[in-house]
């Protein structure tokens, strides 16, 4: 296991489960404070998994454990391939759209109308490495990711491989943590539980055995869904 954005090599779905801060369309923007700081990111080789009894994202046992995996050898050319992941708790205020929908209000950001959506929720940050750079950028210029609120912003379309992210310092400038923000990262579960599948909600539960989740064990178990995303879409 390994911690620390810059170390990173260059370029489960239920009633309670821990959601994930997705931008899927070009042009849509959050915005977040960072609880995590750039050198405690969690980095890990994940394998997509897309079969109709589990679907997700999952460790690869053998950079993990140093055990066999048996993803790396899946007739899937997509699940095989292990990408570098990295994990960062953020708090989302709110969720900046392109296009209209529930509970979202039309606001100006320049010549633009986009339509916003209050979150207010903790949300984890998971995506491959090789998007890194805006927030390496950042955490170097200021000393610390926690000084201050950001504008996360996807740049490319729906299955665009040159998709980008970009991070960009609130007009706000520098501002304390919030003392309760501070006290919610304190409760936060580890990453390596997050990614290893032993917790599985921000609600307190126990830890789950560690074992390969995508091998079922018998019929009844097959029918259970136990990762996100629910879309087969990749959210990068």
């Amino acid at each position: 296991m390994v911690r620390g954005l810059s170390n990173a090599p260059q370029p489960k779905q239920a009633a309670d489960w821990i959601p994930a801060l997705v931008l899927k369309d070009d042009g849509e923007s959050s915005r977040i404070r960072f609880l995590t700081d750039e050198d405690e990111f969690f980095l890990e080789y994940q394998h997509w998994v897309d079969r109709k009894d589990i679907k997700g994202f999952y460790p690869c046992l053998q950079t993990s454990l140093d055990q066999p995996c048996e993803l790396c050898e899946s007739d899937d050319e997509r699940t095989r391939k292990a990408r570098n992941f990295f994990f960062a708790w953020v708090y989302e205020y709110y969720h900046d759209y392109t296009e209209k929908g529930q509970n979202r209000r039309p606001v100006k950001e320049g010549k633009i109308t986009l339509y916003r959506e209050d979150i207010n929720s903790v949300k984890l940050l998971r995506l491959p490495s090789g998007h890194k750079e805006s927030i390496v950028m950042r955490a170097k210029k200021f000393g610390t990711l926690l000084d201050r609120d950001y504008d996360w912003t996807r740049s490319g379309e729906r299955g665009d491989t040159s998709t980008q992210y970009i991070l960009d310092a609130s007009d706000e400038g520098k501002k304390p943590m919030p003392k309760e923000f501070v006290a919610l990262a304190a409760k936060l579960p580890d990453f390596e539980d997050v990614a290893m599948g032993r917790v599985t909600s921000l609600k307190p539960q126990e830890k789950k055995e560690d074992k390969a989740p995508w091998v079922v064990d018998d019929e009844a178990e097959s029918t259970k869904k136990t990762a996100e995303p629910t879309s087969t879409e990749l959210p990068f």
